[in-house]
């Protein structure tokens, strides 16, 4: 039962170190990158649709 307890809380414990880095790191910034030209990407196709449909 100890043993189990430990090597469980270990890999956990693992698990969150080396994911919370990324997540906060490198992922996060991708996302709020992909998001950000997605979003100009729709403002600029909204400008060009009002320019043409004036």
């Amino acid at each position: 039962m100890k043993k189990r307890k430990k090597s469980g809380g270990i890999k956990f414990g693992e698990i969150v170190r080396v994911r919370n880095p990324f997540l906060h790191g490198k992922e996060l910034f991708n996302y709020n990158k992909i998001i950000f030209l997605l979003l100009l990407l729709l403002m600029f196709i909204l400008i060009i649709i009002g320019i043409f449909m004036r």
